[in-house]
Parts: structure tokens; sequence; C-alpha cells
């Protein structure tokens, strides 16, 4: 049986609450450095943080 991951999330100053949470995995990671999202949010690291969804 999985559970929820139910956060906390790692983007500074998020709202959300009571929402699914996912890993940044490897792809993620890669299509953030492409659309250049890592520049504004630099302290995302692969598979260590809790997005929302």
């Amino acid at each position: 049986m999985t559970t929820i991951n139910l956060g906390p999330c790692s983007i500074i100053n998020c709202t959300y609450t009571n929402v699914k949470f996912r890993k940044l995995t490897e792809l993620a990671y890669k299509k953030c450095y492409k659309k250049r999202m890592l520049e504004v949010y630099p302290y995302l690291e692969r598979n260590q943080h809790s997005l929302r969804i």
C-alpha cells in the first residue's frame, strides 16, 4: 500500500496545503533546465523536493 505525500511543498512561499506532492524527477529537472525555470527556483534539486501537482 502506498501513502499519499501531503507535503510540505519545497517552493518558497507556497500556500498550497492538503494536495498531492511528488519528487522532482530527473526528467522533470531536465525539462525545467530547458525552460530556464531553475533560474527562478535555483534551490530545487533532483529527487529531493516535494512539489505540488
